[in-house]
């Protein structure tokens, strides 16, 4: 598989990546390890974080979706 999407978090210290498998996985920059996955339905085009919030945004083909990485809940999935 390939990555669709990179963003780096405002701080530096996360990075996320995506791929058309639909899946999103967050690193720790500093330790090179995996801290966290979310899934979508469907192909992954790309990623940014938010300035001012912890909270991560993903364009799909069908929709962009919003986690709150503190919860890890879904803010909104915009269709």
């Amino acid at each position: 598989n390939h990555i669709s999407g990179f963003a780096v978090s405002p701080n530096g210290c996360i990075c996320a990546s995506a791929g058309p498998d639909g899946k999103i996985m967050l690193w720790d920059l500093h330790g090179g390890v995996s801290v966290l996955g979310f899934e979508t339905s469907c192909h992954v085009n790309s990623l940014e974080f938010c300035p001012t919030r912890n909270w991560l945004s993903a364009g799909t083909e069908t929709s962009v979706m919003i986690w709150d990485l503190r919860s890890k809940a879904v803010v909104a999935d915009l269709v």
